[in-house]
């Protein structure tokens, strides 16, 4: 379930570079030059097992503007002076959904987490909206979850929904993906 990158070098499973629990999300960050106002971005979600939201992304490079990471690599080199802009780019991308539904145990370390549903939010521009989905390969894909109900799932979805759209203060759709019956128009 877990894929060797998003492991850290003590066998750790790494915690997303944009993790934020949804509570801790500020909807200010959804104002202008926000991290929401770029639409461009794909982001993850996980509702864990005791039904908290958190958030982050496999792509933190759509997210990232150019001063932001170079911010980073300042700071980062602080502590490592070799690192490179390209070291960076490749040690925070293509962090998945573990990533997001990761959790700290009572020694601090993170650890993986099972999540009742988790997919993506994105901005998608044909429908002028933001949508989530419970596109998510490795916690909501019928080989993982083959008995899932299509009317559950919807429920579930429709619940994340409702508590993006309430913390950010937008609109945000609710398009079952993995475990729709009949797909007549998945995002890509």
């Amino acid at each position: 379930m877990v894929k060797d990158r998003e492991f850290d070098d003590r066998g750790q499973v790494r915690l997303n570079p944009l993790w934020y629990r949804l509570g801790d999300f500020k909807p200010t960050l959804l104002e202008r030059s926000g991290l929401l106002e770029r639409t461009g971005a794909v982001w993850h979600y996980a509702v864990d097992e005791d039904g908290e939201s958190s958030i982050g992304s496999d792509q933190p490079l759509t997210i990232a503007e150019a001063d932001e990471l170079v911010e980073l690599l300042t700071a980062m080199q602080t502590k490592n002076p070799d690192l490179t802009m390209d070291q960076l780019k490749a040690a925070i991308d293509n962090q998945g959904h573990p990533t997001v539904a990761a959790a700290f145990d009572p020694t601090g370390a993170a650890r993986i987490r099972p999540a009742r549903i988790s997919g993506e939010l994105s901005y998608r521009t044909s429908t002028g909206r933001w949508e989530v989905t419970d596109k998510s390969g490795r916690y909501m894909s019928n080989k993982i979850r083959p008995s899932v109900d299509p009317e559950a799932a919807q429920r579930w979805l429709a619940e994340v929904a409702r508590e993006m759209s309430r913390h950010f203060g937008v609109e945000v759709a609710p398009l079952l993906f993995k475990n729709a019956q009949v797909v007549t128009d998945r995002p890509q």
